[in-house]
């Protein structure tokens, strides 16, 4: 199947319907993961133990989907994957995306930050001057790139660290955020396609699936807009090694 929104959208959905017992056993967990995250002080433990388990699931599926061809492959890859697979198959290298992206992000806003900060100061001074600031205009276009830069990347950034197996690599690959030549590997019309689309999409039904929490149909959307997320990602992987797979 190509890599596509509607491709990524449609076999999640076929995944989770021809394996409703662990599909909903998932479910089941992460809700009450969710719960206990409330409890104080050790709530905090509890929501990263979610976190993982969210990364390690989407990792699955993102591996499945790269090399799924049709509707059918995806029923014989639901059928055949049992609970204990889909959560813990890909823990280890959940917890090194997660700590990865948590560094990178930190530097990235810290970044964003002080850019953003140094171009305040120089707008105040401008209401003191009456002098546009070129300083100014440039330190918030930068920010602005920066920022465009983080969101259009991330999906590939990702795929290449959920196609890891062991924390170590999956923790290095988040840091492919700083690396302007894999930046460029993104720079084609069908990554563009995929991810301008899968932008316009996610946040919206994010919106209607935490809307929907307070009945069982809003948790059901939100697991599948979670593998629809995680096949973007690997599809994004596979649109950003078409030249390497051609090559080889």
């Amino acid at each position: 199947m190509k890599e596509s929104n509607d491709s990524s959208l449609y076999l999640s959905w076929v995944f989770f319907k021809n394996n409703l017992g662990v599909s909903f056993g998932v479910i089941g967990v992460l809700f009450a993961l969710m719960l206990l995250s409330m409890i104080p002080y050790l709530g905090f433990v509890f929501s990263l133990m979610e976190g993982f388990l969210i990364i390690s699931i989407g990792a699955f599926f993102a591996k499945k989907i790269v090399n799924c061809n049709s509707e059918s492959e995806m029923v014989d890859i639901s059928k055949n994957t049992t609970f204990k697979s889909f959560l813990f198959d890909n823990i280890s290298m959940a917890v090194g995306v997660y700590l990865g992206s948590l560094i990178v992000f930190i530097l990235i806003f810290a970044i964003i930050g002080v850019l953003g900060a140094l171009a305040g100061n120089e707008i105040e001074a401008m209401y003191y001057t009456d002098h546009i600031s070129s300083l100014a205009v440039i330190l918030i276009i930068i920010d602005v790139v920066l920022l465009i830069i983080a969101f259009y990347i991330y999906p590939a950034v990702v795929g290449e660290a959920y196609m890891c197996n062991n924390f170590t690599d999956a923790f290095k690959k988040m840091f492919l955020f700083f690396n302007p030549k894999f930046w460029k590997k993104t720079f084609n019309a069908k990554y563009m396609i995929l991810v301008f689309i899968w932008m316009m999409v996610f946040p919206s039904a994010l919106i209607l699936s935490v809307l929907g929490m307070f009945v069982l149909v809003g948790f059901v959307l939100l697991f599948i807009l979670s593998l629809y997320s995680a096949g973007i990602y690997g599809y994004a992987y596979n649109i950003v090694h078409l030249k390497d797979n051609a090559e080889n």
